[in-house]
């Protein structure tokens, strides 16, 4: 298939969710008569604000809280914005719109390699840009570039393209905190790779392996940034904690979801029961459905958002994972259940972008 012939299916997908991301703005504006500081905020309502202001002063002017937002994304954007003469914000808003579009494409390619039909990878991609917490593409979040960096990431891996994996994997670990857990795809690959009996099996473990520091390289370099500016290593980490709470085992964290869903917190953090389920119904889904080192990868991402004492913005976390995409396209093969399953998805993305911006939900 052409490049320009996967294309056009999806530009349809992506259009369709930035005029529904439209109708959960305007509901919430009418909702709360505009009153909000989300709303004030547009593209750059809640973690978004933190990476204009990034993109624009730097971590320095912004003061501790910042750090715990990894910088590929805002520093791309003032990269962009410098010989125009502009401000980075049009920038961002480019790059997390555009990305987007870009990694459904790569998420046909990489499903038709772990063995998907035509059909089932073009609905894996178009799924993408249609699941709820898709609409953070929309405004000035850091998904849009990961999610790049992650389909690039795993690509290469296939295809055993060491250099271009260890690349995308240091911009990954730059780009978001679970970027450094896509090292476990190619970990897992190692040690594949490490049982097969063939006269070339060093060197292919040496490579996968090779693969693997990539994206532990560009978190420590942030990292050392962060020790640089506040004297502490682990400091994006200790800021993050004092949001989403202590660690907490991710079975015990399920059980606790569902005592969220009906507790007085119901309509709160109670929202993100249903979304839990279906995280772990997807991860099974991959599990059978896809390579170990995608499985590998989407447990991992799974299994560390669920780690947390506070589920905000979990939906986004697991999103950002391109084999859970696949999941869903695979689980979607009947034309019934593909009709209820988009239904869904666009009133739960209306339903998330309202939340949102009536600040009863982080995205």
């Amino acid at each position: 298939m052409r490049r320009g012939e996967r294309l056009k299916p999806l530009l349809k997908w992506w259009l369709l969710s930035r005029f529904l991301f439209a109708v959960g703005f305007v509901l919430a504006v009418l909702l709360t008569d505009g009153l909000t500081t989300q709303i004030d905020q547009g593209l750059f309502a809640w973690d978004a604000a933190f990476y204009r202001d990034i993109a624009r002063l730097g971590y320095e002017e912004i003061g501790r809280e910042a750090i715990r937002f990894f910088p590929a994304y805002p520093v791309s954007a003032r990269l962009m914005a410098r010989p125009l003469g502009i401000s980075p914000d049009l920038p961002l808003i480019l790059l997390s719109n555009v990305t987007a579009l870009v990694a459904s494409l790569g998420v046909v390619r990489l499903a038709r390699e772990e063995g998907m039909d035509n059909e089932t990878a073009t609905r894996s991609a178009a799924y993408g840009l249609l699941l709820p917490p898709a609409f953070v593409t929309v405004m000035g979040y850091a998904e849009g570039p990961f999610l790049v960096a992650a389909v690039a990431f795993l690509l290469c891996l296939r295809r055993r393209m060491p250099l271009a994996g260890w690349t995308v994997g240091v911009v990954g670990g730059l780009l978001r905190p679970q970027g450094i857990l896509l090292s476990v795809a190619a970990l897992v690959k190692a040690a594949q790779d490490l049982t097969r009996e063939t006269e070339s099996k060093r060197r292919k473990v040496l490579s996968d392996l090779f693969v693997a520091s990539g994206p532990v390289v560009g978190t420590a370099v942030f990292l050392g940034f962060a020790r640089h500016l506040y004297g502490d290593l682990f400091e994006p980490y200790r800021v993050q904690e004092s949001f989403r709470g202590s660690f907490e085992f991710p079975w015990s964290r399920i059980v606790a979801a569902f005592g969220d869903l009906f507790g007085p917190e119901m309509l709160r953090d109670g929202l993100h029961t249903p979304f839990v389920v279906a995280a772990v119904v997807l991860c099974v889904v991959v599990v059978r459905r896809c390579s170990p080192p995608l499985a590998a990868y989407t447990i991992a991402v799974v299994g560390v958002s669920l780690s947390a004492t506070n589920l905000n913005s979990f939906e986004r976390y697991v999103y950002a994972t391109p084999p859970i995409w696949m999941a869903v396209g695979a689980l979607t093969r009947s034309r019934r259940v593909h009709h209820v399953t988009v239904a869904l998805c666009c009133l739960l993305l209306v339903g998330m972008v309202t939340l949102a911006y009536m600040g009863e939900m982080v995205p």
